[in-house]
């Protein structure tokens, strides 16, 4: 995950504030990944130190500005260190923490990295770490942030009888039990289709004048047809993107600019499962059937497959309007059924080393994660004043980058919303390189390569 901020910032300060919230806030972020008799698991040290720091932290200073034509639009370089571990296995050598926060200081912008798992953080509890963190930058004192034990565990609840998800598995997912011969991971044929395929992650700058008057369109039809439910901004957003990515034929808007190109047919009968994120927090489904207000960085998100099963034929057949709402039904339908919820997080605990995938094997899948919460962070508590430095410590741009351990399948089909400026949205997405080159060379998407 990386952060542009607008100023300089003390690095020093960066450091002894993170290290002291985690020491005595958030114990958890310090945890070390050990590998006992086969199994992974997270150990927490009992105390820290400069042989055992809370996090890995590292850092460059640059005495000049940041704007230079033979640096990169995008600035990927800058967000992690040379000496960071790249694996799983050299994080366990190497006996680091899963938090690296990698810090590159111009005069006047700032870059802030931070690479963890995602097996062990969600974007929701990144956000809590990093607005404590904040918090502490601007002033606040230790005992004025709510913490995170070392011994919270809010998912006990969920603890119960024997589930009955062993046909279907969880919603919008298939699954399998990883064995040492046969399964995704180990199949030479899926691990040579994903080095042909070049995966590519671009980003998308999507005009907000384009996109007020895409739901302009829609809430006028939905009203004319007497709906009184409307889908929201994000829904129309992802709606909009799933009908570039998968039409068939030419999708033009009311100006006369071709939106899309014909590249599937128009028949096409592929089952389409997207997945969005779900932060599990909000909902009553914890202790006392009431949500999780105690802070909690750890896991605690799961997907919902919005529209869930959908053809691509009904893809591009539907209207825009239609397609998001579908998407604004499923999530809402999603947080009222909460029974499923539940079994499906008990099933999880139950099957904790069954891979999830999203949707059959043979179908196609897509995951769109909103990261927009982000941009709200505030590191003005650690901002120099004066020089080249003339900005506040806010958030100019969030960039998001996952990588892959070798033998696992690709990341096509993933995607985020990162930011939102006075402008744009701005959005990154993972394809093909065939099919970035398809979608530019139709001068429908000029895109920016991430590296």
């Amino acid at each position: 995950m990386g952060l542009v901020v607008d100023a300089k910032l003390n690095v020093q300060l960066l450091k002894d504030t993170l290290f002291t919230l985690v020491e005595h806030k958030f114990p958890r972020a310090g945890a070390r990944l050990t590998d006992q008799y086969w199994s992974l698991e997270f150990h927490i040290p009992h105390s820290f130190n400069s042989e055992n720091p809370p996090v890995a932290f590292t850092a460059d200073h640059y005495c000049e500005r940041y704007g230079s034509r033979v640096r990169p639009g995008i600035p990927g370089l800058f967000k992690v260190s040379g000496s960071e571990p790249s694996t799983c296995l050299d994080i366990m050598d190497s006996n680091t923490p899963v938090v690296h926060v990698h810090v590159t200081v111009f005069e006047d912008l700032t870059f802030i990295g931070v690479t963890y798992l995602q097996v062990m953080f969600d974007v929701p509890g990144l956000h809590t770490l990093l607005s404590a963190w904040t918090r502490l930058l601007a002033g606040d004192t230790l005992d004025a942030i709510r913490g995170m034990g070392r011994h919270f565990t809010p998912f006990d609840v969920l603890q119960g009888p024997p589930v009955t998800l062993e046909d279907q598995g969880v919603r919008g997912h298939s699954y399998f039990a990883p064995d040492y011969f046969s399964g995704e991971e180990f199949s030479p044929t899926a691990r040579v289709k994903t080095w042909l395929r070049e995966e590519v992650n671009t980003l998308i700058r999507v005009p907000k004048a384009f996109l007020d008057q895409r739901i302009f369109e829609i809430i006028h039809d939905l009203k004319l047809n007497g709906f009184s439910e409307f889908p929201d901004t994000c829904d129309i957003l992802l709606a909009w993107w799933l009908k570039v990515r998968f039409t068939s034929t030419e999708f033009v808007d009311s100006c006369g600019f071709q939106l899309s190109y014909s590249h599937r047919p128009s028949n096409d009968k592929t089952l389409l499962t997207v997945h969005i994120p779900v932060n599990l927090r909000s909902m009553p489904i914890f202790m006392g059937e009431s949500a999780l207000t105690e802070p909690y960085i750890n896991n605690a998100s799961s997907t919902i497959p919005a529209p869930e099963c959908i053809t691509i034929h009904t893809l591009q057949a539907e209207s825009l309007g239609d397609i998001s709402l579908r998407i604004h039904r499923a999530i809402k339908e999603y947080h009222k059924d909460l029974v499923t919820a539940q079994e499906e997080l008990r099933w999880r605990e139950k099957w904790p080393m069954r891979r999830l995938h999203r949707g059959l094997m043979h179908h196609k899948s897509a995951l769109f994660t909103n990261l927009t919460g982000l941009s709200d962070l505030d590191f003005s508590g650690a901002a120099f004043t004066g020089g080249d430095s003339q900005g506040n410590g806010r958030i100019l741009f969030v960039t998001s980058e996952t990588k892959l351990e070798t033998y696992m399948p690709g990341l096509r089909g993933t995607g985020e919303l990162l930011i939102e400026d006075a402008d744009a949205f701005w959005l990154s997405q993972v394809k093909t390189r065939k099919e970035w080159d398809s979608l530019c060379a139709a001068g429908t998407i000029q895109s920016l390569h991430l590296g």
